[in-house]
């Protein structure tokens, strides 16, 4: 059900001038012979550098389950956000008179679950989403622990900060931000565009000055706008699709944006 890929879904429109400016982030095959190599070659740099890593999810039981199969756990109250028309959790501190954004909120693990429909979300711009984002979704559901795999990394072992999972519908965005973690982050089901920045960019992608915010960007990258931030475009950018069964390692402090082309199930782990 969610192992197609509908990159038809991407909805961000790019300037031609901006495009040169763009590289995809480098991939890197998992050496299962060598599992310990992985964290040598994601690490070995004093500056670590985006990668995404491939091979390294095959034996993972999660990849073959369906939205059925999580159903069965549809009565576990999970925490969500709610978007409408784009809205993310930048409108709590900013007003807008067309995007809406709930935060918090906690609904049946059914109500996501039925979210998730393979839906051009171009022709729905005003459909309300539901995104279990950065949600121990492991934690409250023990059994899910039997699909999904440690990382091959110690270093999550030894310095895991927090593990994190994200589930939703096509169309859910994450907006323009940095965090303090190294990041791998895995995808189960459905792929994601992420574009990503260097961090000493930071001043160029314009983050806000309330303390809340500052570790997030005031554009928003699926729809800049030109007139107040004119010299966004030129600030170089690696992006990637992460297909189901890529892991992305990002290092910290880098900038990111997150939108899900289709219905999609991840698991991130940050450590520090």
């Amino acid at each position: 059900m969610f192992r197609k890929t509908t990159a038809r879904l991407l909805v961000i429109t790019l300037r031609p001038q901006c495009r040169g400016l763009s590289s995809h982030v480098q991939r890197l095959a998992y050496n299962a012979d060598r599992p310990t190599k992985l964290q040598e070659q994601l690490l070995q740099h004093p500056s670590p550098v985006p990668l995404v890593v491939t091979g390294a999810m095959d034996n993972w039981q999660a990849r073959n389950w369906t939205r059925s199969d999580l159903m069965q756990y549809g009565d576990t109250i999970v925490p969500v956000e709610s978007s409408r028309n784009g809205g993310d959790y930048r409108d709590l501190h900013t007003a807008s008179s067309t995007r809406s954004f709930e935060a918090d909120l906690e609904v049946p693990l059914s109500a996501v679950l039925q979210s998730m429909q393979d839906t051009d979300t171009r022709q729905q711009p005003a459909q309300s989403l539901l995104y279990a984002a950065q949600v121990d979704l492991i934690s409250l559901i023990p059994a899910l622990e039997e699909g999904i795999e440690q990382p091959p990394l110690q270093v999550i072992n030894d310095r895991l900060y927090k593990r994190n999972t994200w589930l939703g519908p096509a169309g859910t965005i994450t907006p323009l931000h940095c965090d303090p973690y190294f990041n791998l982050f895995c995808q189960i089901w459905g792929s994601k565009y992420i574009r990503i920045y260097d961090r000493k960019h930071a001043q160029r992608l314009h983050p806000f000055s309330n303390p809340f915010l500052r570790n997030t960007s005031q554009v928003r990258v699926e729809k800049v706008d030109s007139k107040m931030f004119p010299s966004f475009d030129q600030v170089p950018y690696l992006e990637c699709h992460l297909m189901p069964g890529e892991m992305l390692f990002m290092p910290k402090k880098f900038w990111h944006f997150v939108q899900a082309l289709e219905p999609s199930w991840s698991v991130s782990y940050w450590w520090t």
